[in-house]
């Protein structure tokens, strides 16, 4: 059974689903404190610490570098419900071989295929603590960027963006991959907001690069409804959209519970 690997795992799946109360305290440059206060600013009345439940739609779109066509799209529906200090986390999407149900309990991982459970060695449900983390990751920026053990440096510019930049790495103890960076590009200067981010994950050489483009608002909820990837060469080969994004308007409890196998 073949599973294709989902967008970008990131540093903060653990911290998404546990956070350790040893963690230590980042490193943070006042310019860079500020241009991250100033995002935050901008979103209003909104605190991601306060969000008790969050439902959202999330589309992956594929290109064709070539002609710059969309090849392919694939939605994946999201639940997420606050756990103490962490996530509950279930997506479900379809594939060739079938629809999959992926979920975060709050203490483990499990994952169904047309309604059959997967043995825990099975990829669907081995990936679950990282999809659980990038599923909550990007809207619950820019907050996340101030949690304990994140290290804040500021560029005036850097040669693969635009603008000022905010540099984002981790402490030892932070996360699954410590060892992954983050770039934050503010490439215009009149907007709060970001246009750009690129990042490299851990044990990884690849940089990946995704402009921010449409930031909405939905209710006292701000958040880009667009990343689009480029590859080194500049081209368009894939872009994450969300849709349907609704705060707290109650996920029940047994959307997690694992099923009897």
């Amino acid at each position: 059974m073949a599973a294709p690997r989902l967008a970008i795992l990131t540093v903060f799946s653990l911290l998404l689903l546990a956070l350790p109360a040893s963690a230590q305290e980042g490193q943070v440059e006042p310019r860079a404190a500020a241009l991250v206060d100033r995002w935050t600013e901008a979103m209003g009345t909104y605190d991601w610490s306060k969000v008790r439940d969050l439902r959202y739609t999330v589309t992956t779109v594929w290109y064709d570098t070539a002609s710059g066509q969309e090849t392919r799209r694939r939605p994946r529906y999201v639940w997420v419900k606050r756990d103490g200090g962490g996530w509950k986390v279930r997506v479900e999407r379809r594939e060739a071989e079938g629809h999959y149900v992926q979920t975060w309990d709050g203490q483990q991982a499990w994952a169904t295929l047309n309604g059959g459970l997967l043995p825990d060695t099975a990829f669907a449900v081995r990936e679950v603590e990282y999809v659980a983390g990038d599923l909550t990751y990007w809207l619950g920026l820019p907050w996340k960027l101030r949690d304990p053990g994140v290290n804040l440096r500021h560029l005036n510019s850097e040669p693969n963006g635009e603008g000022e930049v905010v540099a984002v790495t981790f402490g030892d103890d932070i996360g699954l991959h410590p060892r992954d960076r983050f770039w934050y590009y503010f490439g215009d200067a009149s907007s709060p907001y970001p246009t750009e981010v690129h990042y490299i994950e851990q044990d990884k050489t690849a940089r990946d690069r995704a402009r921010l483009k449409e930031w909405v608002t939905t209710g006292p909820f701000s958040f880009a409804r667009w990343r689009i990837y480029r590859n080194e060469r500049g081209q368009v080969n894939k872009a994450i959209l969300y849709s349907d994004v609704a705060p707290d308007r109650g996920v029940p409890s047994r959307l997690f519970k694992r099923p009897r196998g």
